[in-house]
């Protein structure tokens, strides 16, 4: 469960369990959020969906306490951290940054840490601005916005 592992935790997921059902935006916006934060993190998305409907199967035979144990292995952190794709400036597209930047002011905490990590490791191509969070700082908050204030 290594890849479901590393993207709960590059989601920031585990550790926001009781806000994760506040994001009232649809699935679609969700799955974009979502799909480009794997993508950053070089995670392969069919693995990570065949893991986490592993875990829904053994629930669905099981029972809850199963799928709960399950989803409990799977979000312990591994040893190794996840880290960034060292090319995910040129995986990620202009409408994933986009979709990012926009979600700042609109997510849930979990969602917008996640983000953020991104966010603040962003390159500008050469010739080009880098993006600015600096107008996200309210929102994210003076741990995060100072982080971002380095862009």
């Amino acid at each position: 469960m290594t890849e479901l592992g590393s993207f709960l935790k590059v989601a920031d997921y585990n550790d926001h369990r009781a806000d994760r059902k506040a994001w009232a935006d649809s699935t679609a916006l969700r799955h974009g959020v979502l799909s480009a934060i794997a993508d950053a993190y070089g995670l392969d998305k069919a693995v990570i969906a065949q893991q986490a409907k592993h875990i829904r199967d053994i629930g669905a035979a099981e029972g809850e306490r199963a799928e709960t144990d399950e989803w409990f292995v799977a979000a312990t952190d591994a040893f190794d951290q996840p880290v960034l794709a060292h090319d995910f400036n040129a995986v990620l597209t202009s409408a994933q940054l986009l979709l990012l930047l926009s979600c700042l002011d609109s997510g849930p905490d979990w969602i917008v840490w996640a983000i953020t990590s991104v966010l603040c490791n962003v390159t500008a191509p050469h010739g080009t601005a880098k993006p600015s969070l600096r107008q996200h700082r309210r929102r994210i908050g003076p741990e995060t916005g100072q982080l971002c204030c380095t862009l």
